[in-house]
């Protein structure tokens, strides 16, 4: 009887293991947290009040986007990204002037890409450059899309789980009801 109550409870706790353990292959969306990075304490303060610490990824079968919100974007000007040293292009995805916010996304090709945001900071009259990392065991699964050629699907993925949930604790009902092969542990 233990050796099916432990392959019962292996079966179960394997299930989630296959939703999660490399859970970025999966098409959707996710949020991760970050840092920023710097040379000097000061430079890390400033880049780290005027970006979220919270990083958007969509991942589809062509490509990883991140999405980064800046606030207090009526100081700053001129974004760069640089991906592992190449500047590649930004795009504007939300720009709410009257609050002073922004959000820009652009391509990856994977989180531990190295990722560095250049800005013209005006107060300062000056061009400043940070790197930002990607803290990846704080990555979240957020919601599923549905790739249908040039749109996406949001999707629920509360059945999706509930239906592995489901089919772990039949599998672990099988192993309950199979007899005559415990182990005796004395």
């Amino acid at each position: 009887m233990l050796k099916k109550l432990s392959y019962a409870l292996i079966g179960l706790s394997l299930m989630p293991m296959a939703i999660f353990a490399n859970p970025i292959q999966n098409n959707g969306i996710y949020l991760v947290d970050n840092i920023t990075v710097h040379d000097n304490p000061i430079g890390v303060a400033m880049s780290r009040s005027y970006m979220g610490d919270v990083t958007g990824i969509k991942k589809t079968s062509k490509e990883i986007i991140a999405y980064l919100d800046f606030n207090h974007t009526h100081y700053m000007g001129d974004f760069t990204i640089k991906i592992n040293g190449e500047v590649v292009p930004y795009y504007m995805h939300e720009d709410d002037t009257e609050n002073n916010l922004q959000t820009i996304y652009f391509n990856m090709n994977n989180l531990d890409d190295e990722i560095l945001v250049g800005m013209f900071v005006e107060p300062m009259g000056i061009n400043v450059e940070f790197g930002v990392e990607l803290l990846q065991d704080t990555l979240v699964y957020h919601m599923a899309i549905v790739e249908d050629e040039n749109t996406y699907k949001e999707v629920n993925p509360m059945p999706v789980i509930g239906g592995l949930l489901l089919a772990s604790a039949v599998i672990g009902s099988m192993a309950l009801k199979q007899g005559g092969n415990d182990e005796k542990i004395s």
